[in-house]
């Protein structure tokens, strides 16, 4: 019951959307490199208001999720390795010394990204007044908070000593760089509704706003789902949420799942249509596909995943 603890736990949030606010140089969420370096200064500036909480070091966002699973006394299975720690210990004494004196953010994937993960690509390691950027750049915030001045060549042991931490982070994170399965099928959140937004593209965004959205942008992509029980689903695909009730502007959709493809018409006026299939437990990808005139004319943006029934055994 971390019902004590709610207060906290909506302050932290509420403090971390101010930050974000009130960032400096206003730039954007999936911005890294000269003027700030996006995550990190809504970050700090967390970390300053939050300073009596939790010491003098940083805490960045990956690290909110141990403490508040610690104070709501919540038990991580065993096999599970966050990369944070719980600093809850350093919220009830704040003299206690900090896990850890550095952090490190790096993007992967979305808006102007055309190609594949790879070491050091916008990437920031942060330790003390340092930023240590792309590998190569380096800044003090002490004296160049907007980092406009690359001082690389002035401090080689503090390059060294930075991309050392990150060779480590490299290291440990990316053989766990795999696609996240949504799960459906699950009776605690069952029909499960996918968005566009998590559609899995090599490279660059899917449609994720309704700018794109009510463009019909023609694309589509996987969503890569975790099918909890074998048995019956009905995949219902939509244009536009189901609130809106707005009628298809389509006049075929098909459906692959599960190494199958299924097609029907679509019924003049009809807001959405429907999929009955039979899917096996496990990992698989979903895919949907809207038709006009024979050609292509992007997924369903939003689709529902219902489990009807289990499979009867045989």
């Amino acid at each position: 019951d971390c019902s004590d603890n709610a207060s906290a736990i909506v302050c932290l949030a509420q403090v971390a959307s101010l930050a974000w606010l009130s960032a400096p140089l206003g730039l954007g969420a999936c911005s890294l490199g000269r003027g700030a370096v996006s995550l990190l200064p809504p970050r700090a500036w967390l970390a300053e208001t939050l300073q009596t909480m939790t010491g003098s070091s940083p805490q960045p966002g990956i690290f909110l999720l141990p403490p508040l699973l610690d104070r709501c006394e919540i038990q991580l299975p065993q096999d599970h390795d966050p990369d944070g720690f719980s600093f809850a210990a350093n919220i009830r004494d704040e003299k206690l010394p900090a896990h850890r004196h550095h952090y490190i953010a790096q993007l992967h994937g979305g808006a102007g990204f055309h190609h594949p993960e790879e070491p050091w690509d916008t990437s920031c390691v942060c330790k003390g007044p340092w930023r240590l950027i792309n590998g190569t750049e380096l800044y003090d915030l002490r004296t160049d908070h907007s980092q406009q001045k690359n001082i690389a060549e002035d401090h080689p042991d503090v390059i060294t000593e930075l991309r050392k931490l990150y060779e480590a982070f490299w290291k440990s994170v990316s053989p766990r760089m795999e696609p996240v399965a949504i799960d459906v099928g699950n009776p605690l959140e069952n029909p499960t509704t996918l968005c566009s937004q998590d559609w899995y593209l090599p490279f660059g965004n899917p449609p994720w706003n309704f700018n794109s959205i009510n463009r019909r942008t023609p694309m589509t992509g996987p969503w890569h789902v975790m099918v909890q029980q074998d048995g019956t689903y009905r995949i219902t695909l939509r244009q536009l949420p189901k609130e809106a009730n707005k009628p298809l502007v389509a006049e075929r959709a098909s459906l692959t799942v599960a190494g199958e493809t299924h097609e029907v018409n679509v019924r003049d006026g009809s807001s959405h249509v429907h999929f009955t299939v039979n899917l096996p437990a496990g990992k698989t990808e979903i895919i949907t596909q809207f038709w006009n005139s024979n050609e292509p004319d992007g997924g369903a943006y939003f689709t529902d995943v219902e489990f009807l029934e289990a499979k009867h055994a045989p």
